[in-house]
């Protein structure tokens, strides 16, 4: 059946089949995101947002819209970059919804891009205020990949604010946690490998 989401997306849209439309078009829009086809997933998610203002509002309604949106942000990086305001209003809009549902782990994701956006603006007060946010929140979370994911994260911005010994430490954690995991699960989740950007950041260091 994973062969063919695109295609059933496309045959629920066209049948005016709401609900089932909006499944497919995220599995398709996930499924991009897996083969780095950025501009598909954009298209795919996209279509699935516009689609959810069709249906009636409930919580399950806001909690499907969280997900599209924080996978909406992870294609939009590479086409707009880190510090554009069409990713920074996605994550922001995720952001919104999270504070009302409740959800760690896509309020990890949402924190992760809006980290980012400071990150390449260079707003570091910001940028590390919410980093450690992040670091915090993986205690919660209770993952192996969100805990690693958030070592690199705090490690990244630790090391941009000139405090290398804290961030070389953390990124060697991150790297350590990470490792034997499945790399096409940090692809997926976060668009890259924890453990590679972990390693990178020691040896920059």
């Amino acid at each position: 059946l994973e062969l063919f989401v695109e295609q059933l997306a496309l045959h629920y849209e066209r049948a005016r089949k709401v609900d089932r439309a909006i499944g497919y078009l995220y599995r398709a829009g996930t499924k991009a995101l897996m083969h780095y086809a950025n501009e598909e997933a954009i298209s795919f998610l996209s279509r699935g947002l516009d689609l959810l203002q069709e249906i009636p509002d409930s919580r399950e309604k806001l909690k499907r819209e969280l997900e599209f949106r924080t996978a909406l942000g992870i294609p939009l990086v590479p086409i707009y970059g880190h510090g554009s305001e069409e990713v920074m209003d996605v994550y922001q809009k995720a952001l919104d919804i999270c504070e009302q549902v409740g959800d760690n782990i896509q309020l990890f994701h949402c924190l992760h891009g809006i980290r980012r956006f400071y990150l390449v603006r260079g707003e570091l007060d910001r940028c590390e205020v919410i980093s450690r946010r992040i670091f915090d929140l993986t205690k919660h979370i209770e993952r192996p990949e969100f805990v690693s994911r958030g070592n690199m994260v705090h490690a990244e911005t630790l090391f941009n604010s000139g405090k290398i010994r804290e961030a070389v430490e953390l990124a060697a954690e991150g790297a350590r946690c990470s490792r034997g995991e499945r790399e096409d699960l940090h692809i997926s989740l976060f668009g890259n490998a924890t453990e590679v950007l972990c390693l990178a950041g020691q040896a920059t260091s």
